[in-house]
């Protein structure tokens, strides 16, 4: 790209000493050996013209083609983390006490407490596609399933508010101790609104750095983005471009697969 933008740059060049700007004569030309004639003015005007077309063509298929940020798109089983950070969403109209899912008046829907780890992920999707309730803590299990054998520590990031999250974080602490037995939980109230993008960026940045500092390599660090509003999941995104840390988001519609994306700068045209 750099050489067709050149070449652009010469031939105006060209073009003005046709017109009559005499510095091009008296440097390239009289350093060439080259009379200024009309056949010369002629050969050299066609030659700009064929060498700018070209160049201007490249040009454009070079930008065409060119992606500022590309991205790695993989299962995140593909992947499992160790450290998982997760934009919590509320839980809805029901809650999550004793190992079951509850009506907001305490009536017990489903237990899972009493099954395997690994058979609680299956229990809850088999009840939320029977009930068709979609209860929006399905998908904090899925998140949680591609890396629940590795998985050290989750941190839960709860919004703050009457509309956030913060009042079911100490359920959510107990679903997640029951989805992955072997992690630590970690529940932290965000002191930024979830959609103020820059201040949530700054945090998520932040939390990163500091597991980086409690020694988890940056290649086993994920954060969902699945329960946040959108402006959260642009915040997650930005705060892993071009590292190695990934982010993670929880298909809405059936398969119901955890994506996980590690996004990286380019600095050239491919």
């Amino acid at each position: 790209m750099l050489p067709s933008l050149g070449m652009l740059v010469f031939s105006s060049w060209l073009l003005d000493a046709i017109k009559g700007d005499h510095v091009f004569e008296e440097t390239i030309l009289r350093w060439c050996g080259i009379v200024w004639s009309n056949g010369t003015r002629l050969a050299v005007m066609t030659a700009c013209a064929v060498a700018s077309l070209a160049c201007s063509a490249g040009l454009r298929l070079g930008l065409r083609h060119w992606e500022p940020v590309h991205g790695l798109l993989l299962p995140a089983s593909a992947m499992p983390a160790h450290w998982l950070l997760v934009l919590l969403s509320p839980c809805g109209t029901m809650t999550f006490q004793n190992g079951a899912v509850c009506t907001a008046q305490g009536e017990t829907l489903l237990e899972i407490g009493h099954l395997p780890a690994n058979e609680r992920v299956e229990a809850l999707e088999d009840w939320d596609r029977a009930t068709q309730c979609r209860w929006p803590w399905v998908q904090l299990a899925r998140a949680i399933r591609p890396h629940a054998h590795q998985l050290q520590k989750v941190v839960l990031l709860a919004s703050p508010g009457p509309r956030g999250s913060a009042a079911g974080l100490n359920q959510a602490v107990e679903l997640v101790s029951l989805l992955a037995p072997g992690a630590a939980a970690v529940p932290i109230v965000a002191e930024v609104d979830f959609e103020d993008i820059p201040k949530l960026y700054s945090l998520i940045v932040a939390l990163t750095r500091q597991a980086i500092g409690d020694g988890f390599a940056p290649e086993t660090l994920t954060v969902d983005c699945t329960g946040g509003l959108k402006t959260a999941s642009i915040a997650a995104s930005l705060a892993t471009l071009d590292s190695a840390i990934r982010f993670q988001y929880v298909e809405t519609a059936a398969p119901f697969g955890v994506l996980a994306y590690e996004m990286r700068y380019t600095d050239a045209p491919r």
